[in-house]
């Protein structure tokens, strides 16, 4: 009998591979589902055990979208939140008087304050939009501007006093600094005002002399500046400040009219010509036709900036 059984596995060797295979997946399947079912979820006790989390219980994803502020809530926002202010002061009786006054009404300003102790200007990391000195002592301040001015010469910088005769307020306007008030004589919203247009002012400087910086480098890029004459000079600075652009005829012409009493295409002809001898390098000018002149500039060479020469900040 057991002879038989023993033929009968050879001769079927892989018909019982295969059902031994079956029959264990299916016990391992079992255990499986026994062990998920039993097994308390992450971070809750075992006594509180609940069903399990099926796919259809999960939050949903929620793509973040941009929402457009009401002018209600940009009015809201006030100017100063985005200042960063130096306030330096003076010891005296009104001191805290003034400091007090300046925080109020500069909301959302960042401050790093100072006590002046002497005329060196305190050194920070991070950049100043502005520079307030607070004191009384009209002599100590015209001090501190006397000896902080070159290194100040970019950057507003306010006096704010609180007996501050008229007399000294103007000496101190004619030393340099932008402005001078006193806490007393002054409405908050109106030193606010004074702040934020100071500022803006002299953004618009920093940014009218990048402009004529880069200017004057992309000429010297193109051309000696010094090489065209007069007349061919002033088209040079006129395709330069189209930028890549086509300036029209009649645009060059009415640069030539002070050379040329009526100056014709002709004349303008013959101004570029000369001037295409005075090009450097790569640059040129391209004729449109029937719109005009455009002057293709060698592109600015990339500058890196050295490491641990940061600008010397306010």
């Amino acid at each position: 009998m057991l002879l038989q059984w023993y033929r009968y596995l050879c001769l079927n060797q892989r018909s019982f591979v295969c059902i031994y295979l079956v029959v264990l997946l299916f016990v391992m399947t079992i255990c499986d589902d026994s062990f998920r079912s039993s097994r308390p979820f992450e971070g809750e006790p075992a006594a509180s055990l609940g069903p399990p989390l099926t796919a259809s219980a999960r939050l949903p994803y929620a793509r973040p979208t941009l929402r457009i502020l009401s002018m209600d809530e940009l009015n809201a926002i006030s100017p100063t939140h985005f200042l960063s202010v130096k306030y330096l002061f003076t010891s005296d009786v009104n001191s805290l008087e003034r400091e007090s006054f300046v925080e109020e009404h500069l909301p959302g300003a960042t401050f790093a304050k100072y006590r002046l102790i002497s005329d060196i200007l305190p050194r920070t990391d991070q950049h100043m939009d502005v520079v307030i000195v607070s004191g009384n002592d009209s002599n100590r301040l015209a001090s501190f501007m006397k000896v902080n001015l070159p290194i100040l010469r970019r950057t507003p910088v306010l006096a704010v006093g609180s007996t501050l005769s008229p007399r000294r307020r103007a000496e101190l306007l004619r030393l340099g600094y932008d402005d001078v008030v006193n806490v007393g004589n002054l409405s908050g919203d109106e030193f606010a005002a004074r702040v934020i247009a100071i500022c803006r002012r002299h953004r618009m400087t920093r940014q009218i002399e990048r402009d004529l910086s880069e200017f004057h480098q992309t000429i010297n890029r193109v051309c000696a500046y010094d090489a065209p004459s007069g007349a061919q000079r002033r088209v040079i600075e006129v395709l330069v400040r189209a930028k890549g652009g086509v300036c029209s005829y009649g645009v060059l012409r009415n640069t030539l009219a002070g050379d040329y009493y009526d100056a014709s295409l002709s004349n303008l002809r013959v101004v570029i010509h000369n001037i295409k001898r005075h090009l450097r390098g790569e640059a040129r000018i391209e004729n449109v036709r029937s719109e005009g002149y455009k002057l293709v500039a060698p592109p600015a060479p990339f500058d890196v900036p050295q490491a641990g020469h940061p600008e010397p900040p306010a």
